[in-house]
């Protein structure tokens, strides 16, 4: 996803979807860290971290690369990577 926005062919619509996208992300880890829901530190380094494991975790499923029990138990997963995220 990232990769292709930076495609030169990459629709402006592309570009501005991730864009977005990653504003949202960015909101929603700055809202939890001033909650004191999400451990402390530069939001948009914190966020992109978040992006860059949903995204391989979503980009190792749609090549298949997962065993079939990884993908059923993908929420879990999921809620591992969110839960990790809680202060100490």
């Amino acid at each position: 996803m990232q990769t292709r926005k930076h495609d030169p062919d990459a629709p402006e619509e592309l570009t501005a979807a991730l864009d977005r996208i990653m504003a949202a992300f960015l909101r929603m880890i700055a809202d939890g860290q001033g909650r004191g829901e999400v451990i402390p530190g530069n939001p948009a380094r914190v966020s992109l971290v978040v992006v860059a494991a949903l995204q391989g975790i979503a980009t190792l499923v749609a090549h298949r690369s997962f065993p079939d029990a990884a993908v059923e138990g993908l929420d879990e997963v999921v809620h591992h990577l969110v839960h990790g995220l809680a202060p100490r």
